[in-house]
């Protein structure tokens, strides 16, 4: 089924060509957003409820639209692992140039594509220089150890992979996370939902090492309640899992973390228009000590993470987020 030529964005319910509805049906099928039987050409709630969760997760703008981005980005759809899809078995590490089976080299080399490290029309099954440079990027930005090589942890971070996303807001950071743990109430307060008054200086939940002060950047970005991003009671329930995580994330780290963006109001232009941040699912953070490799490893042992953003040093900052989602998804800037 050929991709879909589309120059103007146009909302997914006034399309009327059947080959482009049965395209994108298709394509989140593939990811299992829908099902094969909903593959029809027809637009129903069941495919704009598909648009709108996969164009969720990717942070694309428009949830239920379609236009050039939508579509790159569709084409671009892994489909989730299932009994008998092909994912390389690797018991063993081997270097990439010594791999003989074109269809784990192609898998190899489409992951790459996910994460913008090659172009579609590299993949080819067949190893060469550009291949070999695009997996030791890969590996050296997500500090994988042996760039040139395959192996068991390599094959899982290509599975994650997906595609890039845009850096904002890193040049301001707050203060650097506390250390105890409720944390002293002192600092300006608010009175918010679900949690009645709070302090500025005060841990959102016991040992969770992140104040309050620190997700709202001293109560200057106060939960805003949207149709979009959910009630204000929402925004504080997600401040308070999203503070969980990251207490587990510096649990294993066992040194201070700067973070460098938390909680951003939907009325400000900052980042993606569906930023996890604007649900309150997200932080940046930075290593007080620049241990860039050790953060990230924290940030992985961590199964309520979801969406792992890879920047590292050069960007000075790691994303993590608490998306609804079941598998975890990586992504580069």
């Amino acid at each position: 089924m050929a991709k879909p030529q589309v120059t103007k964005a146009i909302l997914l319910k006034d399309v009327t060509d059947k080959d482009t509805v049965k395209w994108v049906q298709s394509q989140l099928a593939s990811g299992d957003y829908l099902k094969t039987s909903d593959v029809d050409g027809l637009v129903g709630p069941k495919s704009i409820g598909a648009l709108r969760e996969f164009k969720e997760e990717m942070l694309l703008a428009y949830p239920e639209a379609i236009g050039a981005g939508t579509i790159d980005a569709l084409a671009k759809l892994s489909p989730k692992p299932e009994a008998g899809e092909f994912i390389p078995k690797i018991t063993k590490a081997i270097l990439l140039k010594d791999v003989t089976d074109a269809e784990t080299v192609k898998w190899v080399q489409s992951k790459l594509v996910n994460g913008a490290y090659l172009s579609q029309s590299d993949v080819d099954g067949k190893v060469g220089q550009k291949t070999i440079a695009a997996l030791r990027k890969f590996k050296e930005e997500g500090f994988l150890a042996y760039p040139e090589a395959l192996g068991a942890s390599t094959i899982d971070a290509l599975d994650e992979l997906t595609p890039k996303h845009q850096v904002s807001e890193q040049g301001q950071v707050v203060q650097s996370s506390s250390s105890g743990s409720t944390g002293p109430k002192t600092g300006k307060s608010r009175t918010l939902p679900v949690v009645g008054l709070v302090y500025e200086n005060q841990m959102i939940v016991p040992n969770s090492n992140i104040t309050w002060g620190e997700m709202t950047r001293g109560f200057s970005r106060l939960p805003m309640s949207t149709s979009q991003f959910g009630s204000q009671e929402q925004i504080v329930r997600n401040m308070m899992a999203t503070a969980k995580a990251f207490g587990k994330v510096r649990q294993k780290f066992g040194s201070p973390i700067r973070i460098t963006s938390a909680y951003r109001p939907p009325n400000l232009k900052i980042g993606a228009s569906r930023s996890q941040h604007k649900y309150a699912r997200a932080l940046d953070v930075q290593p007080m000590n620049g241990n860039y490799q050790g953060l990230l490893n924290a940030i992985k042992a961590v199964p309520e993470i979801k969406g792992v953003g890879i920047a590292g040093p050069r960007k000075g900052f790691w994303h993590m987020d608490i998306r609804p989602i079941a598998r975890r998804i990586t992504f580069g800037y």
